[in-house]
């Protein structure tokens, strides 16, 4: 299917450096008739400059212009700079030096442009916003107050708050960084590979350590999200967060404790729909094993057992028949777009929930579809996220 899919998405287009229509690799099919320079990289990363070693390099050309500098890298101007990955990447797998050339020109030049525009002497980073962070949903309620979609239109509905340098947005967010300091790494190694001795060591360290000392989150043992004047964000960013331990700006130390503390590992996801197959059925935690009717309902399903229907309508129906009413009335607080009155109505499932039996909660998710988008359930703390991003977290002393 993958192949398939990466087929069909092989079109002829002319832009950038190709004086003629060359097969590239679109952003996406029926959607999107161009390449995308953030897409154009991670698809040569990701083994399509292998795969399809032409049609990755065409489409690499394809999103670079020609300036009075000299190449540059086109694109949305925060993360455009992960070009320089797949163009790494590209090199590596075709040791093709009259690519590598036109790359290192490319990196360095953007390098330069970008230095000169959205960086902070004082902070050692770049502003911009994340990399795949195109919409405003993707950042505090700060970034969402000028009525549109795309975060880009932050600088030009909120100039007050932005720069007077380039582009301005105030944002200074993980992923973004991680890339730029990478791509000194690898401006390092193109011009090694090139025999020229323009070194950017110093800049790549000077990075790395303001990365460690403005994200790093000492208290949660992970990297924070996002760095600006109107308080940042803490929430974890898997893409910077994965490019922070792929680049090796955490230490071991560091790496370590993001792996430990990242949400996947410190949440545990609510369990499998209750079906018909037992293949698909997921074994109850032992602890939860108390002596209930709900729990010997479970452990019959579990085990092949007679189910009871007693227990069953006893214990599990009315709980299903309270949360679908609990289901109706999410509904109508979201047809009034009414967020207040959804985290009320929250915590008035909160205080019900703690009369059911915990097993019921981490078994059959089904339960909750259309109450929150999201149900977690820590040890002691029960978690709903809600549209926008926002998270309800509360304690809950289960029965």
């Amino acid at each position: 299917m993958a192949v398939a899919t990466l087929s069909a998405n092989i079109l002829p287009f002319k832009d950038g450096l190709l004086a003629e229509k060359k097969s590239v690799i679109i952003a996406g099919l029926a959607c999107y008739v161009t390449p995308w320079t953030r897409d154009a990289a991670i698809n040569t990363w990701n083994a399509g400059g292998l795969v399809c070693p032409e049609e990755s390099l065409n489409t690499l050309k394809s999103v670079l212009k020609h300036t009075e500098a000299g190449y540059m890298i086109d694109g949305e101007y925060w993360d455009c700079i992960i070009w320089a990955v797949g163009a790494w990447w590209q090199y590596l797998y075709t040791e093709d030096k009259e690519f590598l050339r036109i790359a290192y020109e490319a990196v360095k030049n953007s390098l330069a442009f970008f230095e000169k525009t959205e960086f902070s002497e004082e902070l050692n980073l770049f502003r911009g916003p994340a990399c795949y962070g195109d919409g405003v949903s993707a950042y505090p309620d700060i970034y969402a107050q000028h009525g549109n979609s795309g975060i880009i239109s932050f600088s030009v509905e909120n100039k007050e708050f932005c720069e007077k340098s380039g582009v301005g947005i105030p944002i200074y967010a993980l992923s973004t960084n991680c890339l730029y300091y990478y791509a000194y790494v690898l401006a390092d190694k193109m011009a090694g590979e090139l025999e020229i001795s323009e070194k950017y060591v110093t800049r790549a360290e000077k990075m790395k350590a303001a990365i460690n000392n403005i994200f790093w989150n000492d208290k949660k043992q992970t990297y924070n999200y996002i760095y600006d004047k109107f308080g940042g964000c803490e929430a974890a960013e898997g893409m910077g967060l994965s490019f922070a331990l792929l680049f090796d700006i955490a230490d071991e130390k560091k790496k370590s404790a993001d792996i430990r503390n990242a949400p996947s590992n410190r949440l545990i996801e609510l369990k499998a729909v209750i079906t018909k197959s037992k293949s698909e059925i997921i074994k109850i935690d032992e602890e939860i094993l108390k002596e209930s009717d709900t729990v010997k309902f479970f452990s019959n399903l579990l085990n092949d057992q007679s189910i009871d229907q007693e227990i069953y309508n006893n214990s599990v129906a009315p709980s299903k028949r309270r949360i679908a009413e609990l289901r109706d009335r999410r509904k109508r607080l979201i047809a009034d777009d009414d967020d207040e009155k959804c985290i009320d109505e929250l915590r008035k499932v909160i205080a019900f929930l703690e009369q059911s039996p915990k097993a019921i909660i981490e078994y059959d998710h089904t339960l909750f579809e259309g109450i929150t988008d999201r149900v977690i359930v820590e040890e002691n703390v029960l978690a709903f996220e809600l549209k926008g991003g926002i998270v309800l977290r509360e304690a809950i002393a289960w029965n």
